[in-house]
């Protein structure tokens, strides 16, 4: 592997893409002189796609949504509301109706995404795999394919997933109080108008 320690002198690297027809991908690494050509300077890369939801993927959002949904809810609601998605009857027919897409790495699903019609219904990355640009890799794909006004709810203390959608353009529409499996939910709906 290159590393700066070889050759301080040298320029940083640029990256160029190889093959990347499996979850592996070789790419590598130029600089001012041209193409390394030992082996030994070749990166090896773990690459997310994006891909829609297929129903062997089950067992792995079950885990991404349990461990996700209290850090999405923290502050906004009583914690005691939370049940597993798989005992939840109303949250199971939403992800049925909802176009889902996940990002997967080295054939690990890291996050999941979806809208039903324009509204974004589901949003949740692995702990362990967030701040890697997972979210916005399902959104982006998600806005891509949406026009019109697009909404989402989010929890009101939920600060992390509001600095995201607002970095997206999207706007506090309005503030309401709800009711999450019995208990008193605060949360905002946000929306974007999109009109390409």
């Amino acid at each position: 592997m290159v590393s700066p320690a070889k050759n301080p002198a040298a320029p940083a690297p640029a990256l160029t893409e190889g093959n990347s027809k499996h979850s592996l991908s070789i790419r590598t690494a130029t600089n001012n002189s041209g193409l390394y050509t030992d082996t030994s300077n070749y990166w090896l890369y773990k690459v997310m796609k994006l891909r829609r939801f297929e129903k062997e993927d089950w067992k792995e959002i079950k885990t991404i949504y349990n461990l996700s949904k209290p850090d999405e809810m923290r502050g906004s609601v009583d914690l005691r509301a939370l049940i597993p998605i798989e005992k939840d009857k109303k949250g199971i027919a939403l992800f049925n109706e909802s176009q889902i897409f996940v990002v997967e790495e080295n054939k690990t699903i890291l996050g999941f995404g979806g809208h039903k019609g324009s509204y974004i219904s589901w949003l949740f990355v692995h702990p362990a795999q967030r701040r890697r640009g997972v979210a916005n890799m399902i959104l982006d794909h998600i806005l891509n394919e949406l026009t019109g006004t697009i909404k989402l709810n989010v929890g009101k203390h939920n600060k992390a997933a509001k600095s995201l959608y607002a970095k997206l353009g999207f706007k506090v529409e309005r503030e309401f109080t709800g009711n999450f499996n019995g208990y008193k939910s605060e949360a905002l709906t946000m929306s974007l108008h999109k009109t390409s």
